[in-house]
């Protein structure tokens, strides 16, 4: 069984700016390329039209880096069949969103006035 290394030290530092924020004491950072055919093949979008039929909100960092969620995350509003709120977080990075409080404020803010009208 062959492991490879799951990020690169210049991914790292592209992804978490340098910071302690995505280290792990316990993780060894590494995948099987076993796993990696299943990866290539998977389509996490291919139920959207039948399974969210609820109320959407999808909140996006704006600025736009190597993890793919603003492009995932547009796929999604693109292809729910319920779309309601769009909140774009200009200048945040995706890791940004996890604990930079003015980006994490707003977007609570906004996901507190969604789950009171919609819940």
């Amino acid at each position: 069984m062959k492991v490879v290394p799951y990020c690169t030290t210049r991914y790292f530092e592209l992804t978490h700016d340098g910071t302690d924020r995505g280290h792990n004491e316990h993780s060894t950072n590494r995948r099987l390329s076993r796993g990696d055919s299943l990866l290539l093949g998977y389509d996490a979008f291919h139920l959207v039209d039948l399974l969210m039929t609820q109320p959407l909100q999808v909140v996006l960092a704006g600025r736009r880096g190597t993890t793919g969620s603003y492009e995932a995350g547009m796929r999604l509003w693109e292809l729910a069949p319920n779309p309601v709120d769009l909140m774009v977080v200009e200048g945040a990075g995706h890791y940004e969103m996890y604990d930079v409080p003015e980006y994490v404020d707003a977007a609570v803010d906004r996901l507190a006035g969604f789950y009171t009208e919609h819940l």
